[in-house]
């Protein structure tokens, strides 16, 4: 739960920085907001729990020829995922990716 909480955190303080990240939904009172950062914050957690160590597992050599530098396409992809994902809701909406 803790991580959960930290991860929709994580998100809130990535829309305030000049990064091009918007999250849509929730536009009406306080607290659909705060769910739709909750949502995000879940889907971002089972993500990176489930997806992300197949993912690591599967590019293991090319991860081993680039000395680690693969594993930058590995985290963008999960991210990738999770606006994908997020966007049946409205959620992550990413700038020029």
């Amino acid at each position: 739960m803790l991580n959960v909480i930290a991860m929709a955190v994580g998100v809130w303080v990535a829309t305030l920085l000049p990064l091009d990240i918007a999250v849509t939904g929730g536009e009406g009172e306080w607290w659909t907001r705060l769910l739709v950062f909750g949502a995000v914050g879940v889907i971002l957690r089972l993500l990176n729990q489930v997806i992300k160590p197949i993912l690591q597992i599967l590019a293991l050599p090319i991860t081993i020829l680039t000395l680690g530098l693969f594993a930058l396409v590995v985290n963008w992809f999960v991210l990738w995922l999770a606006a994908w994902v997020t966007t049946w809701f409205g959620g992550i909406e990413p700038g020029d990716w």
